[in-house]
C-alpha cells in the first residue's frame, strides 16, 4: 500500500486494492483524521456537513494539508 496518506486513487483502483480483503467485523469502525468515530448515520452526516462547510471556505480537514 502507498505510504502517502494524501494520495488520490483513480476510479476502481481502491476497489482493486481491497478486493481480496475479508469483510468487516462487528467491531470495525470508520474514524476521521482527528479520531472521531463514524459509527452512526448521524455521525457520518455531521462529518459530511463539516467537509462541505470547510470546502466552501476553501479549507481542508486533512491535517497534512498546508493551510497557512
Amino acid at each position: 500500500m502507498n505510504p502517502n496518506p494524501s494520495r488520490r486513487f483513480q476510479p476502481g483502483e481502491l476497489n482493486e486494492l481491497v478486493r481480496d480483503l475479508p469483510p468487516p467485523t462487528e467491531d470495525d469502525q470508520s474514524r476521521t483524521w482527528d479520531g472521531r468515530v463514524l459509527d452512526t448515520k448521524e455521525a457520518v452526516l455531521e462529518f459530511l456537513a463539516e467537509i462541505e462547510e470547510t470546502s466552501k471556505d476553501g479549507r481542508s480537514l486533512d491535517p497534512h494539508d498546508d493551510q497557512s
